[in-house]
């Protein structure tokens, strides 16, 4: 993030002389202009949702039936399963939250969702979340076939895995306590562990593998 990179610069961050200045002051536009980021996260939830109601995908039959067996969801890693293997299980399993959070909430305020923001920005916050991890997971798999060398595009995948289900853990707990009755919200939350748990990855050597590579090619490659 381009944050982070003025963090890294110090002072000099701010400074012209440096490029990241200027990607700073580019970069802040992005989350303000054809709608503030607050406006189109509500647009993520709503437009998903209506799509469903027009045939455009199954979404609601499949939340229904996850939400009704919800006592039976367990993590479903098998034996001896290879590196993208666990990294699309975990993926699946972000899905499969998303779907409890929608049919809750669903349930509970049906046509007046709309109007709970916070619970509908909570729920866009883990499609995203899901969508970044997919698109990455998808990129790094097509990597590997061309043959690349895997060791700083893996660190990046389990970085970003690893923060994914933090975030999304966070949110979909925001979204149960803003809905469930407690009992409700207890079992929903024993689930939504279930459902964002990632294998243990060394998240400090991950980070400076990635930092190593930017530090040997001096310029963002990625």
């Amino acid at each position: 993030m381009v944050d982070e990179a003025v963090q890294i610069h110090g002072g000099m961050g701010y400074s012209a002389e440096m490029s990241v200045e200027r990607g700073y002051r580019d970069s802040r536009i992005n989350r303000i202009f054809e709608g503030t980021n607050e406006i189109n996260r509500l647009l993520v939830v709503d437009t998903a949702m209506k799509r469903a109601m027009k045939g455009d995908f199954d979404l609601f039959n499949k939340a229904a039936s996850l939400f009704e067996h919800m006592d039976e969801i367990k993590d479903d890693k098998i034996e001896n399963e290879n590196y993208f293997q666990e990294k699309f299980r975990v993926i699946r399993n972000f899905k499969r939250a998303i779907l409890l959070a929608i049919q809750g909430v669903s349930a509970q305020f049906g046509k007046t969702l709309i109007q709970e923001q916070e619970i509908m920005n909570n729920i866009s916050d883990m499609i995203m979340e899901t969508y970044v991890s997919e698109s990455t997971a998808l990129r790094v798999q097509k990597l590997e076939s061309m043959n690349k060398e895997m060791s700083v595009f893996k660190a990046i995948l389990d970085v970003n895995i690893y923060d994914a289900s933090h975030k999304i853990r966070k949110a979909a707990f925001d979204a149960v306590h803003s809905f469930a009755i407690p009992e409700l919200a207890c079992k929903l939350k024993k689930v939504m562990d279930i459902l964002t748990a990632t294998e243990c990855v060394n998240i400090k050597e991950a980070r400076r593998i990635i930092a190593d590579k930017l530090i040997s090619d001096n310029a963002y490659r990625f």
